[in-house]
């Protein structure tokens, strides 16, 4: 990354509720290669932040649903939720996985913060609600702003024992200016939160605590739902060390649709497919690609780089073990997003 101060006069953005999604948002999101160079300290006002060089790794949509479509098991997290986003990701560690993740969300004139998150193990439904809301942006939220919050749960785990975590965060929006991404360029406000995590793990008279400390770094822009860019790492016997990054590509509309582009003759055929079907495209010259073929849920189903060459191409794609329903083709060029099409396998 590269990154230079400028001072032209420009105003740094107020994010306000209206900035964030709600229920029936989709976006696409990358998955960046997390190797990247980056200096959290590269900050300011009126600063410019270059991101635009992000390797894609992984392409998939995230969705935000109102909390009563939620499964009716998580309704204690209904009533206090005002959003819930489906997470593509599982949470795993040495001690349990917990898979179809929803975080839960309030959202109102006043702030943004996590209520809780629920998901399942072994197929068992589990809410897990907070006993404080972990706050993320109090509203309205500007430049040198800052806010904390404490927050944890206590749960018994089906099959294990018990989990308990704390949390105390700390939030400080300490730079304001414009991000370029793969996507283009944003005028945006960045908060910096550091997260301090103890969880305990006990089975039967054992306790096994583990504590650790998640730095975030977010990019918001006006209107964009979501951070532009999200930066997340781990202190690591001092040192922060880079987990995870991720960028903003494109809204969904109407939680799916097609997006061909004419200008690549952008088809996957036949559709509705059985065992088989035919991704083409065609380019003006040699160039990388991603296609990325994920389900409704966000969950990517298929991936593979490809180096296109001049002209038509043709990739041919084995759907023997899809499921049945509808799934997004989408197609990257230079990490981003310049197609996509639903397809429906029989």
């Amino acid at each position: 990354m590269h990154s230079c101060n400028f001072y032209f006069g420009q105003s740094p953005i107020v994010l306000e509720k209206s900035d964030f999604a709600t229920g029936g948002d989709s976006y696409y999101i990358v998955n960046a290669n997390p190797t990247i160079s980056f200096d959290g300290t590269e900050t300011g006002p009126d600063y410019n932040w270059d991101f635009s060089d992000l390797e894609v790794m992984t392409a998939t949509v995230t969705n935000f649903e109102d909390p009563t479509d939620t499964d009716p098991l998580y309704f204690f997290l209904w009533l206090s939720s005002d959003v819930a986003q489906q997470n593509p990701a599982d949470i795993a560690n040495d001690f349990i996985t917990i898979e179809d993740v929803f975080n839960f969300y309030k959202l109102n004139n006043d702030e943004f913060a996590q209520t809780g998150f629920a998901g399942t193990i072994s197929d068992i439904p589990l809410p897990i609600s907070y006993d404080n809301n972990e706050i993320l942006y109090q509203f309205p939220s500007a430049y040198s702003d800052n806010t904390s919050s404490e927050a944890g749960f206590s749960i018994s785990v089906p099959g294990f024992g018990g989990w308990s975590e704390s949390r105390s965060r700390t939030n400080e929006n300490d730079g304001w200016g414009t991000i370029t991404t793969p996507a283009g360029e944003f005028e945006v406000l960045r908060t910096k939160s550091e997260i301090d995590i103890v969880d305990t793990f006990s089975y039967d008279i054992f306790e096994i605590p583990f504590g650790y400390t998640a730095v975030e770094y977010r990019w918001m822009a006006k209107n964009e739902g979501m951070p532009v860019l999200q930066i997340n790492s781990q202190v690591i016997f001092g040192f922060e060390t880079i987990t995870q990054v991720t960028y903003k590509t494109a809204d969904v509309i109407d939680g799916i649709e097609n997006n061909a582009s004419s200008e690549n003759n952008f088809v996957v055929y036949p559709n509705p497919a059985a065992t088989s079907a035919t991704i083409q495209f065609t380019t003006s010259g040699n160039a990388k690609y991603l296609i990325s073929i994920s389900d409704l849920q966000g969950k990517i189903i298929f991936e593979k780089n490809i180096s296109a060459l001049n002209g038509e191409n043709s990739i041919a794609t084995d759907l023997q073990s899809f499921a049945a329903g509808t799934y997004l083709v989408s197609l990257f060029e230079n990490n981003q997003l310049i197609a996509s099409q639903k397809i429906i396998k029989n």
